[in-house]
C-alpha cells in the first residue's frame, strides 16, 4: 500500500509540479501523518474510542486525497483505491471493536 501511495503522489507531482499540486499533496501528507497516529491511539493507548474517531478522520482524508489525485491523474487515483478499501475495512473493524468493548 505504501509503495502505491508514494507512486500516486509522485505521479501527481510529476504531472503538475508543486505549485499546481499543493492541495492534493498536502492532503496526502496529512493522511500519512494520521495513518501514523492510528496505531498509537488504538494499540499503544488501548483506546478503541479514540482509535475509531481517528480512523474516521483518517478515512476522510484518504478519500479526499484519492478524489483529488483522480481529478489530476486517473492512474494516480486508481493507485489509491486499494488504500481506500483497506481503510474502510480497518475502520469497520475498529468501530466494531469499539462497540463490542464499551
Amino acid at each position: 500500500l505504501y509503495a502505491s501511495m508514494a507512486l500516486a503522489a509522485w505521479m501527481v507531482y510529476q504531472m503538475e509540479g508543486w505549485d499546481k499540486a499543493q492541495t492534493p499533496l498536502r492532503l496526502w501528507g496529512i493522511q500519512l501523518i494520521l495513518n501514523a497516529f492510528w496505531p498509537g491511539c488504538f494499540f499503544a493507548l488501548r483506546n478503541p474510542a479514540l482509535g475509531a474517531i481517528e480512523i474516521i478522520i483518517l478515512l476522510g482524508f484518504v478519500m479526499a486525497t484519492t478524489a483529488s489525485f483522480w481529478k489530476r491523474d486517473r492512474k494516480a487515483g486508481l493507485l489509491m483505491v486499494p488504500y481506500c478499501l483497506w481503510g474502510t475495512y480497518a475502520a469497520a473493524l475498529t468501530l466494531t471493536l469499539w462497540r463490542m468493548n464499551p
